[in-house]
């Protein structure tokens, strides 16, 4: 399969696991996956670092009210 139609596939399932709270840390692998496939896409960098942030301020939310 081309990368580019498996980038997009691998970006879709992420986004929407990702966006129904299904499972954030395996729609975060695919769209990891995404970018591999899809280096100078910027629509799947911006989802991916909009989510790995969102992720890091809730981590460290977490670790503070420890």
């Amino acid at each position: 399969m081309e990368d580019g139609v498996l980038g997009n596939i691998q970006f879709r399932l992420g986004w929407s696991m990702i966006r129904s709270k299904i499972n954030v840390e395996k729609g975060t692998d695919h769209l990891k996956q995404s970018v591999a496939l899809l280096p100078d896409n910027t629509e799947v960098m911006v989802k991916l670092a909009g989510v790995l942030f969102q992720e890091g301020a809730s981590s460290e939310a977490d670790i503070n009210h420890c």
